[in-house]
C-alpha cells in the first residue's frame, strides 16, 4: 500500500519598491499582500517588510521607499 502526500510548495515571493503615501502602514500593506494571495501570518509579512526595507514601523513616513511582497507569477 502506497500513499501519496501532497507536497506543500513554498510560495515564491518577490519584493518591489513602494513609495509610502500619507497614512500608509506596514499593517495595511501586509493585509493587501494577504488579500493578493500571500499565505502567511500578517506579523511574519510585516517582519519581512521591515527587515528588507530597513525602516521600523514607528519611523515610517510619507515619501519613504519600502519593499512590499508580491506573489511571483
Amino acid at each position: 500500500l502506497t500513499s501519496f502526500m501532497p507536497v506543500k510548495q513554498e510560495q515564491q515571493i518577490e519584493y518591489r519598491p513602494y513609495k509610502v503615501g500619507y497614512g500608509d502602514t506596514y499593517w495595511q500593506l501586509a493585509r493587501k499582500a494577504q488579500d493578493n494571495g500571500y499565505n502567511a501570518d500578517i506579523r511574519i509579512i510585516i517582519d519581512r517588510m521591515v527587515e528588507r526595507s530597513g525602516i521600523k514601523a514607528h519611523e515610517l513616513k510619507e515619501g519613504d521607499t519600502i519593499w512590499i511582497p508580491e506573489i511571483a507569477q
